[in-house]
């Protein structure tokens, strides 16, 4: 699952747990209920007769889902079945869709959820970089007929102001959380012994560990750097250190080159993510590009790893380098080092701890407490 699809998940399940009726309109099946929430389905455009042989079909939802009749016709029904009070949109993709229920079913206030400058995002970031206009335009739209805006930071709000020229009484800062508990263990030499054991590693080994969507770019770049700069350096110079990659879609060429190296292992797609964190001695995000705020770096937090990031990484979170972490300008000989420093068993656990109760303060519960009295607020205009 990606940061944006847990973002939505985690957030519309605390929601619900807060007493908010919460139906989820996705592409995909229909289930009558899933972790508690209302979960209809529509038919995606991705193997539709005039979209299967696009060449990054795997985007083609995302990007053109407002021009997706099945979603429009599956809105519209629902808004003139059911009593909505709240529309809200999840990215600028299915604003036009948004737009057309709203005239044809039922009029009702809309909030668009943004988990990044989504138009710097396609821009810098995609695979499809070229789409950015479509992006922005889509984009445009959605922050100037919402009656909020969610934005993940501060830093984010301050760029989505400056692009579409907007005062900023309309958005609220609702940041990503993470539940900790998910990242408390009372048996975390158990969870380290599997993991290595699983593996086939050493129980000594220590677990450098990193992971994300590796389809896209700057996850998959990060990865790259990883495998082609950061792990041979330690490979050479501590045989006990391991780099282990998680994540879906790893490019045929991150795998190869993989290959090349001892002390690196590309998992793909693991079913569960906290045993992976937890069994970590430290984590690493040396991503150079994207946006918004990182999941990864909360759930690296919740569990009490040390984490070194760069800059980018860690943006809009307010940490502190040296406190909550360490943190670099540069993915050269300085992120190097600073895993080297950050292995130091002392420091690990002075990180480490500190790491923990920074991420107390993103809990989800608390964030959709925040979200739930914005709907209320919302209602009795």
């Amino acid at each position: 699952m990606s940061g944006a699809s847990r973002r939505v998940v985690e957030l519309c399940t605390s929601l619900s747990a807060a007493g908010v009726s919460i139906i989820l309109l996705h592409a995909g099946s229909t289930h009558a209920f899933h972790r508690d929430l209302r979960m209809i389905g529509f038919p995606s455009l991705e193997n539709s007769l005039l979209t299967k042989h696009f060449p990054v079909s795997g985007a083609v939802d995302t990007y053109l889902s407002s021009m997706n009749p099945a979603l429009c016709r599956t809105l519209i029904k629902l808004m003139t079945k059911v009593k909505i009070d709240i529309l809200q949109l999840e990215g600028p993709w299915s604003v036009l869709a948004a737009e057309l229920a709203n005239v044809v079913a039922s009029k009702v206030p809309m909030v668009y959820d943004s988990h990044n400058v989504e138009s710097l995002s396609v821009r810098f970031s995609s695979s499809v970089g070229w789409m950015w206009p479509f992006a922005k335009l889509l984009e445009r739209r959605a922050v100037m007929h919402s009656a909020k805006v969610f934005c993940v930071s501060e830093l984010e709000k301050a760029r989505m102001c400056s692009l579409y020229g907007f005062q900023g009484h309309r958005v609220i800062v609702v940041p990503n959380g993470v539940c900790n508990s998910e990242f408390r263990t009372r048996r975390p030499s158990q969870i380290r012994t599997r993991i290595r054991t699983r593996l086939q590693l050493a129980l000594h080994s220590k677990i450098v560990f990193f992971h994300g969507e590796l389809g896209w770019k700057p996850n998959a770049q990060a990865a790259e750097t990883i495998v082609g700069s950061i792990a041979p350096r330690f490979d050479k110079e501590d045989r006990e250190i391991v780099f282990l990659i998680a994540g879906p879609h790893p490019s045929r060429q991150l795998l190869q080159q993989s290959r090349c190296h001892s002390n690196v292992r590309i998992l793909g797609y693991v079913p569960n993510i906290t045993e992976f964190v937890c069994a970590a001695d430290l984590c690493i995000a040396p991503l150079a590009a994207g946006s918004g705020t990182r999941l990864k770096i909360l759930e690296y937090f919740a569990a009490g790893k040390p984490v070194v990031a760069t800059h980018k990484a860690v943006e809009g979170l307010g940490v502190v380098d040296g406190i909550h972490g360490l943190f670099c300008k540069t993915l050269g000989e300085e992120f190097i080092q600073a895993i080297s420093v950050a292995l130091n068993p002392e420091l690990s656990r002075e990180l480490g701890a500190r790491a923990r109760t920074f991420a107390k303060r993103f809990e989800w519960s608390t964030i959709a407490q925040k979200v739930a009295e914005v709907y209320e607020s919302l209602m009795l205009h």
